[in-house]
């Protein structure tokens, strides 16, 4: 009898036992995936029934186009590189892990160009654009197929009896004046696949006559968006809706009620909703912009906005300035508070800690002029799980990321540092 109890006992232990540690296991993943949600980040387990969206890391994350054989891509993080080659703006979406360099204009032959490549320098591709010189290729052995680009427009690229290819050729000479042809410099299978696919991103547009305007996405389809002009919009004379087709694959949306940036050639299409073709979507704002800031006498903080006020699908944290009466920019030529600029979509946070890193990534050129250090800023690392100091000549931002899950942004004095916010 008691041998009986005794096993019963410890089926009942064992039963017990292996309750708690699912009940653990399943708590464990939640807490998890709400901590990664609350930072932005990619769950691994679920959403768990709360409404969220995946992050946006440069604009978007996009499936990379492959070479036919292998339709189906890959899922990879992207940022926007946009290039000014003389009267033009060069735009491509390159892995995060990747770099580029400009390329200066050769004398009877490219007018200008870019070299990108991921680890090894001596194996990159070369985007190159061509005006009155034009480039030839030898047809010894070559064979030409189709492919599109993500904008609609349709490319050639050239195989010399390998099974990887080594040009791509983009006809702009009617419509930009440049033809772009993206060279194939000994990358290895990966890499060729990967610029492949990031060559379907490129966009060349005239900076003269490429206009912008923000909208708010008030409908979204696999096949377009229709977006609203804000208030003051020259495109809302137009119409109070405004249909963009989507040509490219996406595995993403860009969100309904989300305020994004759209770039295009001028032309609308005068129906209702109406119509235009779109050469860059920006979910981050604008790419350029100018920061002035005017210090307060007293040394305190102000809270300005939390990031979900702007969108709700943006990550929770929230934005200060600390002894500053006012913070300005200049975006798109018109000047207005840093403010009224998040809150109407001219700006994002995303989009002002992105170049910020931008500008802490290019290295700042020699005899530099006193407009040049401004551009430039000083990076400070903290020792606190990644909090960064961003020091330019007349203000600092201070982006936290730090052990306890503060994520807070503060814009200050230039020589704020993260000891004096008393956190």
């Amino acid at each position: 009898m008691s041998i009986k109890q005794k096993g019963g006992f410890d089926m009942k232990k064992t039963i017990i036992v292996t309750i708690l540690i699912i009940a653990l296991g399943i708590t464990s993943a939640y807490l998890t995936d709400i901590y990664r949600m609350s930072n932005n980040m990619e769950v691994i387990f679920g959403t768990w029934g709360h409404k969220y969206a995946p992050p946006s890391k440069s604009g978007d994350i996009s499936k990379i186009g492959t070479l036919e054989e292998n339709e189906s891509g890959e899922l990879i993080e992207q940022k926007e590189i946009n290039i000014e080659i003389n009267d033009h703006i060069l735009s491509f979406s390159l892995p995060v892990d990747w770099n580029y360099e400009t390329l200066e204009r050769e004398e009877n032959g490219y007018d200008g160009g870019i070299k990108i490549y991921n680890s090894d320098t001596n194996k990159y591709a070369r985007i190159l654009l061509y005006g009155e010189n034009p480039m030839g290729v030898c047809g010894t052995d070559l064979t030409e197929k189709e492919m599109q680009l993500n904008n609609g427009q349709t490319a050639t690229v050239g195989y010399y009896g390998t099974n990887n290819w080594e040009f791509i050729y983009i006809n702009l000479k009617q419509t930009e004046g440049y033809d772009i042809w993206v060279m194939n410099q000994s990358l290895n299978d990966a890499d060729t696949t990967k610029v492949f696919g990031i060559t379907k991103t490129i966009n060349l547009r005239n900076k003269a006559s490429e206009k912008s305007f923000v909208g708010t996405i008030i409908e979204e389809k696999p096949a377009y968006i229709i977006v609203e002009p804000a208030s003051g919009e020259t495109e809302r004379n137009s119409s109070d809706k405004i249909q963009i087709a989507l040509n490219e694959k996406r595995d993403y949306l860009y969100g309904k009620n989300r305020k994004v940036v759209i770039y295009y050639d001028g032309t609308i299409k005068e129906t209702y909703p109406a119509q235009i073709n779109a050469s860059k979507i920006s979910v981050t704002g604008y790419d350029e912009f100018e920061i002035t800031v005017k210090e307060s006498a007293n040394k305190d903080k102000k809270k300005i906005l939390n990031n979900k006020d702007l969108y709700n699908m943006n990550s929770e944290y929230n934005l200060y300035y600390f002894g500053l009466e006012e913070v300005y920019v200049n975006v798109n030529n018109k000047n207005m508070t840093l403010e009224n600029a998040l809150k109407s979509g001219y700006l994002t946070l995303d989009g002002i800690i992105q170049k910020a890193n931008k500008d802490m990534g290019e290295a700042m050129p020699a005899n530099s002029d006193q407009n040049m250090v401004k551009k430039y800023p000083r990076a400070d690392y903290c020792n606190d799980g990644g909090t960064i100091e961003y020091h330019y000549e007349d203000y600092t931002i201070i982006k936290l990321h730090r052990l306890d899950g503060n994520r807070d942004m503060y814009i200050g004095a230039p020589d704020l540092r993260v000891d004096d916010l008393g956190l």
